[in-house]
């Protein structure tokens, strides 16, 4: 599952939206005539190959329209469910098949436009016979309750909404607008791309994901500062998920990124980057930074769905289409030299193609090994981690005892030895491929020195007491050395923590 989160011109704020095309991207978050980066990076994505990708937007201002319908006394103040200045609605009110002598009903309809320019309906909702009567089953504030556009700001008042009225309309329906004078546009920091994981905003939104593969941040300037970097990289560490992301704007030479790669102390074996940037082309807009994210993540699922989840465990080289340019030519001496800092090189070739060569993490640069410094072994990793994780939260709420602890063995040990007749594991025997432990030992402190011991709720000694399950896991992976991941699940979560491989405890078990 690949997650894009950016900015858009409107649309639902904070919840995960499945996107299938671009033309389906515009009519939930799109302007005509109005673009913006993840606009173009989705429609990079889906022209080289992608098929489904999750939007969340996110919004630097919770500001939302407001619409206020006049009644005797108070108004009745309608709010747009989504903030923005261009998430464009329109109200009216009516009283048709209303009952002379019922002072207290009416109809309301809301619009979604496509934009104040073109006010093509795109959403509609009808609610006939609400009421101002609390006591009523057809009270206003809980028949919207469970709209999509707008909920009631304020109180509801006594007496119900007038007939809607446009100056010049004496036949038909007549409209109130939302305000059509505000134009803020807020640019998104770190901190909203980031959002609040008590909230589920930001990247937190995709909490609601059971399974996640790849995210890209896009940020409105083009460049994730290092609070978004760091916060991002640890979510997806907890989420056996990897960050792709642009190359910093300062980045204008190999000799910067080489210097900013060994004095900026970052590296992660879950980040991936690129250099250079491609040029903007003649007329683009001077705030939108180019990018060749969205084309380098949609080939590599495509390729994926052609060959396979561990399809990419060899691939070297990925190329796309770009009619830009880059912003430099790099040569064999430039791109080694890239490579050994965690950075893949961009390189233009024949037939207005790109090619992204050495499909490396920023792990490169932090003396990681082989599994965690190539792109295909480490997603080949982390869906192997993040399958053992899903498949086995039942251990959470069981009994820590041997029962618990025979089932988990034998579920995962039949899980990898699927995946090792599948050809994902080492070339060798069954035997020598993977191993499981999930014993009294591992459950109450013992093997501690393999990996990192994290005791969970319960006793963990066999007594039998409901609490988390801790077992460990370790596997080779094609042509690479056994590693080792102790799992310790806990009511909350399953927390994976790596670790050195131990030929004694490995042949034991």
């Amino acid at each position: 599952m690949v997650a894009f989160i950016g900015a858009a011109s409107r649309g639902p704020v904070g919840i995960p939206v499945a996107i299938r095309s671009i033309d389906e991207y515009r009519r939930r978050f799109g302007i005509p005539g109005r673009g913006c980066h993840i606009q173009a990076h989705l429609a990079r994505f889906f022209e080289h190959g992608g098929t489904s990708a999750i939007f969340v937007r996110v919004s630097g201002s919770e500001r939302r329209h407001r619409i206020f319908i006049p009644a005797p006394g108070d108004d009745l103040v309608l709010d747009a469910i989504n903030p923005g200045p261009l998430e464009c609605l329109r109200a009216s009110i009516d009283y048709d098949g209303i009952a002379d002598d019922d002072g207290r009903r009416f109809n309301l309809v809301v619009h979604r436009l496509m934009s104040r320019d073109r006010p093509i309906v795109e959403e509609q909702e009808l609610y006939r016979g609400l009421s101002v009567d609390p006591q009523d089953p057809d009270y206003v504030a809980h028949a919207l309750a469970d709209s999509s556009l707008v909920s009631i700001f304020g109180l509801v008042p006594k007496q119900r909404p007038k007939v809607t009225l446009s100056p010049g309309i004496e036949v038909g329906a007549s409209y109130l607008y939302a305000d059509e004078n505000w134009q803020e546009q807020p640019v998104l920091t770190d901190y909203d791309l980031i959002g609040s994981h008590i909230d589920g905003t930001g990247i937190f939104a995709l909490d609601r994901l059971p399974i996640l593969d790849l995210i890209c941040l896009v940020p409105t300037d083009g460049e994730v500062g290092p609070v978004a970097l760091f916060a991002a990289d640890r979510y997806c560490h907890r989420r056996q998920a990897m960050l792709f992301v642009d190359p910093p704007l300062a980045w204008s030479t190999v000799t910067d990124v080489i210097r900013e790669r060994r004095t900026g102390g970052f590296s992660s074996p879950n980040v991936m980057t690129y250099f250079p940037r491609p040029v903007s082309p003649p007329g683009a807009p001077a705030d939108q930074a180019p990018s060749a994210l969205g084309a380098i993540v949609g080939r590599m699922v495509a390729g994926e769905a052609e060959a396979g989840v561990w399809g990419g465990v060899e691939r070297e080289a990925v190329v796309v289409r770009f009619r830009d340019r880059l912003s430099c030519q790099l040569d064999d001496h430039d791109s080694a030299a890239l490579l050994r800092v965690g950075v893949n090189p961009l390189r233009e070739c024949a037939g207005g193609h790109v090619q992204l060569e050495g499909m490396v993490t920023m792990g490169r640069s932090g003396g990681y090994d082989a599994q965690a410094v190539n792109i295909g072994l480490r997603r080949l990793s982390l869906f192997i981690i993040g399958s053992i994780v899903r498949s086995t939260r039942w251990a959470a709420f069981e009994k820590n005892g041997p029962a618990a602890w025979n089932e988990v063995a034998q579920q995962v040990a039949e899980f990898l030895c699927e995946l090792h007749d599948a050809g994902a594991l080492g070339s060798g025997s069954v035997r020598n491929s993977y191993y499981v432990i999930c014993d009294r030992e591992t459950n109450s402190g013992g093997h501690r020195d393999v990996v990192g011991y994290r005791n969970c709720e319960g006793n963990g000694d066999g007594s039998g007491e409901p609490g988390g399950v801790n077992f460990i896991v370790g596997f080779a992976l094609r042509g690479q050395e056994f590693h080792t991941f102790r799992f310790a699940h806990d009511r909350l979560e399953c927390h994976v923590r790596p670790g050195g491989w131990q030929p004694g405890v490995a042949l034991a078990s």
